[in-house]
């Protein structure tokens, strides 16, 4: 895993992406860009792509998440070598109340925050839900 200083500088960088990515068993309609399969695997984190993904059926039953959803981690400060704790939240563009949210117990998530978008797209002439880093919007 990089270092949170070497993960911020990493992902200033994404501003786009050549190709999406099948990160998640769980939904076969969800795919992310190339930013988010980077964070995935410098930050060790494909456990939270899988939490996004395995809420894609509730989200589709929402008539606003259908369309958009803003997911976001913040995780709270721990002593130095300690896990700490973390809340997942899927939020609606309207930023009314948060239809998702997972308490995570334990995480070594190198940031203190972070965000992502998910919308619908196409992907081989087939509907899916994309994945996207703010930044590659």
């Amino acid at each position: 895993m990089l270092s949170k200083a070497e993960i911020q500088n990493g992902l200033a960088h994404m501003t786009g992406t050549e190709a999406y990515h099948r990160l998640s068993p769980l939904h076969g309609r969800m795919v992310c860009t190339d930013g988010v399969a980077w964070l995935a695997e410098n930050a060790d984190c494909f456990w939270l792509i899988d939490i996004i993904a395995s809420y894609q059926s509730r989200c589709a039953k929402d008539e606003m998440l259908r369309d958009f959803q803003l997911w976001t981690i913040t995780c709270e400060p721990a002593p130095e070598g300690k896990m700490r704790k973390a809340t997942v939240k899927c939020e609606r563009d309207t930023g009314d109340q948060n239809p998702i949210v997972q308490e995570i117990p334990m995480t070594d998530f190198p940031l203190d925050a972070f965000k992502f978008y998910v919308e619908p797209g196409e992907c081989g002439g087939k509907p899916v839900m994309v994945c996207m880093l703010t930044s590659e919007r």
